[in-house]
């Protein structure tokens, strides 16, 4: 079933005097999807989000939400709701009046927004809070006002700018946990911008990748962690393995490569312009070498735990030239590996890629 586009940028640009924040870009949203911008500062992400919500203007292009455009129109004639990194509720306030404060330039009576501000607050559970100022509450309490004030006007659109940032890890869990409910309980679109790799592949429908103002690369989380379309892609999201490539030729039936000391096959067409060889560190294995994979011997510089899983920096054997492999292993698996210990790897030949350079 194909879903119905309600919000489009169309070769948007936008310039801050010779700076180009934001280069010719195009994308489509589904009504109802949770998208996710995600890139390094200054990759353009959060001015898209600024464009969309009407706090810039863009220099080219238009932006057409549940077809009508709205590129030019003040924020507060766009039906857009945006929930900031910093919260931005009103101190003097209660709960109920942060809540309900963007009704009262919609026409509704006080006992309408107290209603509204109400059903919000039980949907992101607070309620019972109606009469508590924003000191009074947690971090992760005042995110939730936040995020009911922003939904109180029955936004087509809900833009959420790094609203995790400020809090800690164990309550950005908690909160991610939320916002995946709250999506799913309603029929509104989500833009979410992030450059945490960890929320965009637990929270998106798809993830929008930007790079140096120009969206580089789109699609479903998953795809993009497991088939990565370029280098940056592949390094940025996933923090894979740049791999050498000592030789490359095509043949009949796929492209033959040398790399690490090892010779391999992967099938399809070699990418036209300059290519790299990348492998997921969760699929670089412990072990000694078997048929079907790129073995070979490296040291161990460092071992990071993380729980149920060890990081590894490990530096191939063939060269000491080489960058560091990041390795990804159970704990079980890496459980013996200390610092300076030498280790045979395997990289099982399907989890190898071969993807543009750029």
């Amino acid at each position: 079933m194909t879903t119905q586009v309600g919000l489009e940028f169309k070769n948007i640009t936008k310039r801050y005097g010779p700076v180009v924040a934001v280069q010719d870009v195009n994308l489509a949203v589904g009504r109802g999807e949770l998208l996710t911008l995600l890139g390094p500062s200054g990759s353009g992400k959060t001015t898209l989000l600024k464009l969309l919500a009407g706090f810039e203007v863009p220099d080219a292009g238009e932006i057409v939400l549940n077809d009508r455009s709205i590129a030019t129109l003040p924020p507060a004639a766009r039906n857009v709701g945006m929930v900031f990194q910093n919260y931005a509720l009103f101190p003097h306030l209660s709960v109920l009046d942060n809540v309900g404060y963007g009704l009262r330039y919609r026409g509704q009576s006080k006992a309408e927004r107290h209603a509204r501000a109400k059903k919000m607050l039980s949907l992101v559970r607070l309620e019972g809070y109606d009469d508590r100022y924003p000191r009074q509450l947690s971090g992760g309490q005042q995110q939730r006002v936040a995020i009911a004030r922003a939904l109180a006007i029955e936004p087509d659109v809900l833009l959420m700018d790094e609203p995790l940032g400020a809090l800690d890890r164990q309550l950005r869990l908690e909160m991610e946990q939320e916002i995946r409910r709250l999506h799913h309980e309603l029929d509104t679109t989500f833009i979410y911008v992030t450059h945490d790799q960890e929320e965009a592949l637990t929270l998106s429908d798809r993830v929008a990748i930007m790079r140096n103002g120009r969206l580089t690369a789109l699609g479903a989380p998953r795809d993009l962690y497991e088939q990565p379309p370029s280098a940056f892609v592949a390094r940025f999201f996933s923090n894979s393995n740049l791999l050498p490539v000592d030789s490359i030729v095509t043949n009949g039936n796929g492209i033959r490569i040398c790399s690490l000391g090892g010779e391999f096959e992967l099938p399809g067409k070699l990418p036209d312009g300059k290519v790299a060889l990348v492998a997921n560190p969760s699929a670089i294995q412990i072990g000694d070498s078997r048929p079907g994979t790129l073995s070979f011997k490296a040291r161990v510089k460092d071992a990071v735990f993380l729980g149920e899983l060890v990081q590894l920096q490990c530096q191939p054997c063939i060269n000491d030239k080489l960058g560091l492999l990041t390795v990804r292993s159970s704990l079980a698996a890496a459980a013996k590996a200390k610092v300076d210990d030498f280790l045979e790897l395997a990289i099982p030949f399907e989890k190898l890629r071969l993807v543009d350079d750029n």
